[in-house]
């Protein structure tokens, strides 16, 4: 009987290509061109060697790619790099920015880069004074609460002024305590006028005439906008109704001889709030 030969019916993988081993067709052979890994079929009928399988990225002669390799953009970025994808939908590497800064849009509104970030929100600085004494005023004309007044100096004109008042305050028989505050000149944080309504940010407690040893205790928070760089002084203050006597951090009675009666301190806090 007649033999005939077939030839080869299937690929044979040769491993990593070497310049001095002979291939023949049909040969499948690993080899790195450019730093890219490509697995690579041998097509000519005449077996060879130092034929090499291919040079900048295109295919010998006697070779064609079975599986062509790509670049590994990952492998290839580096140390200390985030990876992004640029418009055309490339890996591009970005370095890492220098200490404290963060990643964000660019200007553009196309990529990303690296840069100071928003501080919306942060607080700049605080400043706060207490005062331990006890005034008094009476009448509706309001008088500076001695040892109630803060100044601070606002970094950018944008800023808020954060204020946190604590007021201890001890309303006179018959009388009222009206508390508000000042931005230099200018009344802040008080309710409507109204006729001949007091305009006032707070009020104490009626107080009758037995009860002389009560205070009440006073908190409020107001978000300032001054618009200004300059310094700028917040100063609490005092007032109340008919001629009955205020006090600040003391009752009424203030007697030394029981320990129901105690001196109290009031503060002003302010924040500047970067906006």
């Amino acid at each position: 009987m007649a033999t005939i030969d077939l030839g080869r019916l299937g690929f044979v993988n040769k491993g990593t290509y070497n310049n001095s081993t002979t291939y023949e067709k049909n040969d499948l052979v690993q080899f790195t061109d450019g730093g890219i890994l490509s697995t690579y079929l041998y097509i000519d009928s005449t077996a060879q060697s130092g034929q090499a399988p291919s040079s900048s990225g295109t295919a010998g002669s006697r070779w064609t790619f079975f599986a062509k390799g790509v670049a590994d953009a990952v492998a290839s970025a580096g140390n200390n790099k985030v990876l992004v994808t640029n418009a055309s939908g490339n890996l591009t590497p970005l370095s890492i920015g220098s200490a404290g800064t963060v990643l964000k849009t660019n200007s553009s509104a196309n990529g990303f880069e690296f840069g100071s970030g928003s501080k919306i929100g942060q607080v700049l600085q605080t400043v706060k004074t207490s005062t331990f004494s006890h005034t008094f005023g009476s009448g509706v004309t309001f008088h500076n609460i001695t040892g109630l007044s803060q100044a601070i100096t606002p970094t950018a004109t944008s800023s808020k002024v954060l204020l946190m008042v604590t007021v201890c305050a001890y309303a006179a028989a018959g009388c009222q305590a009206y508390i508000d505050t000042i931005r230099d000149t200018t009344q802040i944080f008080v309710g409507d006028s109204s006729s001949n309504r007091v305009s006032a940010t707070a009020m104490a407690n009626l107080n009758g005439s037995t009860v002389d040893w009560s205070t009440s205790n006073i908190h409020y928070t107001f978000l300032d906008t001054p618009n200004t760089t300059s310094s700028t002084t917040y100063q609490v203050r005092l007032g109340g109704f008919n001629s009955g006597v205020n006090h600040i951090n003391r009752s009424d009675r203030d007697s030394a001889s029981t320990s129901y009666d105690a001196r109290l301190a009031s503060s002003i806090t302010l924040m500047e709030i970067l906006a």
